[in-house]
């Protein structure tokens, strides 16, 4: 990254939401020569299409009704920095036209604009998909990825550097709550968890687990302050009461109803097997409510197809 920077080169950064691709960004921008400049961050993913152009290209006054004033955009509100695309995959076809076009000539053209304005950025852009796979798609335009989809770097999953977890700890909590101490048990219990969210779910969990710390008055953040579900693999629910608590399933008391006739079944049983398992039609051939029927089926066992169950 620091050598991308200090070359001039942009970058692209892959990797799962929540690695850290942002604090790279910022990395990149820092080992840069515009590290003085500003650091513009974007998440395209929650632009929304019919205001993607005027807050990237900016729009002078009068482009469109409602706008009063001049409005910079993205691009120019980093002149002289580092333009940071998060998730630049997300922008329509349309609208990745016209990036292409400023970052190639280094001029852009607000909306309403009848002249370009020369515009001097680096830009960094992420995503946590396979580019050329999106551009094989249709998602993404060949020649926009020639021009920002190299040098790429690449983050692996928290799970795949867990020696990084005891720095992170240490770090956020200092940052929230410097008087308080990281107790073993906290590192090793993180250690054993794969966290899904990455370095983001992390810290949102170390911030809950000192909350509650703090709750109790406790001086250290321990494994047990941590909630039951932080750093788990997302999967069915489950309850949370203790195996030996859980109360058995209910058994239903054996029938103390007369055994029915073996004609009486089997001239049942044939009425269902007649119209498909259908109980509002098998009661109408019966002769009885449908209601009467099902009580008849639940006290005596009788069970109609499962395909056609329906009334």
């Amino acid at each position: 990254v620091s050598r991308a920077a200090s070359l001039g080169f942009s970058l692209h950064i892959h990797g799962e939401s929540g690695t850290g691709k942002e604090g790279v960004a910022r990395a990149f921008h820092f080992h840069s020569h515009r590290r003085s400049g500003p650091f513009i961050a974007v998440n395209c993913a929650a632009i929304p299409l019919s205001i993607a152009e005027r807050l990237l290209f900016g729009a002078r006054r009068g482009a469109y009704s409602g706008a009063d004033v001049d409005a910079p955009g993205y691009l120019q509100s980093a002149d002289g920095g580092t333009l940071f695309l998060d998730e630049v995959v997300e922008l329509d076809l349309s609208v990745q036209a016209k990036l292409l076009r400023v970052l190639e000539s280094r001029e852009v053209l607000p909306l309403g604009a009848w002249k370009a304005q020369p515009i001097d950025l680096r830009v960094c852009c992420a995503s946590n998909k396979d580019l050329r796979a999106l551009v094989a798609n249709g998602q993404l335009r060949e020649d926009l990825y020639f021009r920002i989809g190299r040098p790429e770097v690449t983050l692996p999953p928290l799970r795949q550097r867990p020696e990084e977890i005891p720095l992170l700890l240490e770090q956020e909590l200092q940052r929230i709550s410097p008087g308080m101490g990281l107790h073993v048990s906290l590192v090793e219990e993180c250690l054993r968890r794969p966290w899904p969210g990455n370095v983001r779910e992390l810290l949102v969990e170390l911030r809950g687990a000192v909350q509650a710390a703090l709750m109790q008055g406790a001086s250290r953040v321990e494994a047990r302050h941590l909630g039951p579900g932080a750093g788990a693999s997302f999967g069915p629910a489950l309850s949370r009461a203790p195996e030996a608590q859980r109360e058995p399933p209910r058994q239903r008391a054996p029938s103390k109803a007369k055994p029915l006739p073996p004609d009486e079944r089997a001239r049942i049983e044939q009425a269902l097997l007649q119209n498909g398992g259908n109980v509002t039609a098998t009661a109408r051939a019966l002769g009885i409510h449908r209601t009467q029927l099902r009580r008849m089926l639940e006290r005596h066992a009788l069970t109609p197809p499962d395909a056609d169950e329906q009334e």
